[in-house]
Parts: C-alpha cells; sequence; structure tokens
C-alpha cells in the first residue's frame, strides 16, 4: 500500500488534500524544495518501501484517457499518477521548475495514484504554490532564464482535431496559445492568453483571473460510459462542469467567460509542462485533447524544432503574488 509522508521530512509542510476524480479517493498532496541533483519538478510517493519517483517529462507519459498520467518508477515496483495536469499548469504559470511533489493516499493503494481534482480548475493548485511562494520567494522574483524556442512552424493532425507550433516573430519571450473548441451548435467556444515570461508576476496574475478557474467540464450523453469505465468514481458538479445540447446544468452557470476553451488552454499549458523549460512562439489548439498534446510534443522533440535560449538572470521583481 501507498504509505503516509514521515513526519520527519519537514520539507513537506505545505499540503493539499481532497477527492481525486477518476478513483473517488481521498490524497494528499505534499509540496517543497526539489532534493534531486538534476533540475525539474519530481513527483514520489512510498510503495511497500520502495521510494517511486517520476521527473516530469514527456518520455514518462504512460496514459492520455481523460487526463494525463506518468509512471512512477522504484527500484521493485512502479505505478501510474494520473490526473498531472492542472497541478503542472500551476506550476508553469508561477514559473516553478524546480520542486518535489509528494503524493499518498489515506487507503491501500496499488494499482495507480491520483491527483485531487478540487472544484475541477486550478485554482486550489495555485492557492497552495501561493502560499509556497510567500515561504520560498526567491523562487519567484525572477524570469525564467532557460526557455524553448521555436524554430520552425510545424502542425499535427488528429482526424479533425490539430496542435499548430510557429516560431515566434517579433523577438519577445513569449507564449501565445489560442484555443478553439467545437462540440456542436451550442459549444463553440475561443479564447487566447499570452505568457510573458520576462513578466512573471503579471503574467501570474493574469493566469489566475482568466484561466486557472477554468473547470474541468463533460457532457451528460458522456455519463454513462464514463461510468461504466470508472473514470468519475469522484465526479460531482462540485468537481466539473455539466453540460447537455443546450445549457449548462451547473446552478452557477460559467464561471469565466468561454470557459470551456480556457479550460483547455489550461490542459495545454500543463501538458506543455512535459518540456521541462517554458515554451517561446505561438501554439494554437483546434478540437484538441491530452492524447494529441502528447504526440505534438513528441513530434518537436522528435524533429529537432526546438532551440535552447540560455539568458542571464534577470533582476528580482517586488509584487504581490496574486
Amino acid at each position: 500500500m501507498i504509505e503516509q509522508p514521515q513526519a520527519a521530512q519537514k520539507e513537506f509542510i505545505l499540503f493539499k488534500e481532497g477527492v481525486a476524480l477518476h478513483s473517488g479517493r481521498q490524497c494528499r498532496v505534499s509540496i517543497g524544495p526539489s532534493k534531486n541533483k538534476a533540475k525539474g519538478i519530481r513527483f514520489l510517493s512510498t510503495f511497500d518501501g520502495d521510494l517511486l519517483e517520476s521527473v516530469v517529462s514527456w518520455e514518462r507519459v504512460c496514459g492520455t484517457t481523460r487526463s494525463t498520467s506518468l509512471v512512477l518508477k522504484g527500484k521493485k515496483h512502479q505505478m501510474p499518477l494520473r490526473t498531472v495536469e492542472h497541478f503542472l499548469a500551476a506550476c508553469v504559470a508561477s514559473n516553478l521548475w524546480n520542486i518535489d511533489v509528494e503524493i499518498s493516499s489515506k487507503k491501500p493503494v496499488s494499482d495507480f495514484l491520483e491527483m485531487p481534482i478540487f472544484d475541477g480548475s486550478a485554482k486550489a493548485w495555485m492557492d497552495l504554490l501561493d502560499a509556497y511562494l510567500l515561504k520560498y520567494p526567491q523562487q519567484c522574483a525572477k524570469a525564467p532564464s532557460e526557455y524553448l524556442v521555436i524554430q520552425e512552424d510545424l502542425i499535427v493532425y488528429s482526424e479533425d482535431s490539430y496542435m499548430s507550433f510557429e516560431a515566434p516573430k517579433d523577438g519577445k519571450n513569449i507564449l501565445e496559445i489560442d484555443c478553439t473548441v467545437d462540440f456542436g451548435t451550442c459549444w463553440k467556444q475561443n479564447k487566447s492568453f499570452v505568457f510573458d515570461w520576462s513578466k512573471p508576476i503579471a503574467t501570474r496574475k493574469n493566469f489566475y483571473r482568466e484561466i486557472a478557474s477554468a473547470r474541468t467540464f463533460g457532457f451528460t450523453w458522456e455519463i454513462e460510459d464514463l461510468k461504466k469505465r470508472n473514470l468519475i468514481v469522484g465526479a460531482s458538479l462540485d468537481s466539473a462542469l455539466l453540460l447537455d445540447e443546450k445549457q449548462v446544468l451547473n446552478r452557477e452557470g460559467f464561471m469565466l467567460e468561454n470557459e470551456l476553451a480556457a479550460h483547455k488552454i489550461l490542459d495545454a499549458l500543463g501538458d506543455l509542462a512535459l518540456l521541462g523549460q517554458p515554451l517561446v512562439g505561438k501554439v494554437t489548439l483546434h478540437k484538441a485533447g491530452h492524447s494529441l498534446h502528447t504526440k505534438a510534443i513528441r513530434e518537436l522533440i522528435e524533429k529537432k524544432t526546438l532551440r535552447s535560449l540560455v539568458l542571464n538572470d534577470s533582476p528580482p521583481q517586488q509584487a504581490s503574488l496574486l
């Protein structure tokens, strides 16, 4: 079974507990400064006395069914960790690329682990990282110094969906994401967001206001199939948007303008964290999802369409985080 975090690990004093969307399990996620010699966001858990871990990387993806899963590996065991994308999106928006994340479950777990869903958005993760950055402000005080820049245009298709990448045209270190969703006559939305990596605090504030609260969503005609596949054991109207052909069935309706498209931007940003560094250029999403995101990331790497850009350290910025 997955063991509880050891009280002696004082680095992991900041945590969130919640229910997982797919399994319905109660789990805890604790965060602390990275103890890994190599750079990167690292997930950790302990199973049967074995330390399981995974640095966030496209090479560790082991599933893309309704979420992105990474495989945690130890000396004797390995186990999938599901639904990492919302947390990773919050890390990217917060310019946190070097952090340890420990996952545990109150009930015995031997098949897979999963991140909590909370309200279906990244807001709870942003709040947790806000507490972390207040404790370790030096990790948020400057712009990134290492980037991956799109140097050749690329478009990746999957049936009637696509994800395209364009090289930056103005020389600025920004990532622009433009997203279109189309689920029929009533549910067509478009939204764009710009991550200006040279202005990390302002960008984080904008992300918190415009994207972070966008919730995961599903449709009434999917429910029975998802139940049969045990993919919504922990779902409720408190943790996801539910729509039919004409309306939102949650009493509060949409929380953000073009919330469906905003959530797809959130998902894509979390999956782009698999690159390990901030991306510079333009990304266009058309009816895209996790499977297409990871397929496109693999093609970016394999076709060598990215180049590294390393800058001198940027001066610290003094401002409130949110």
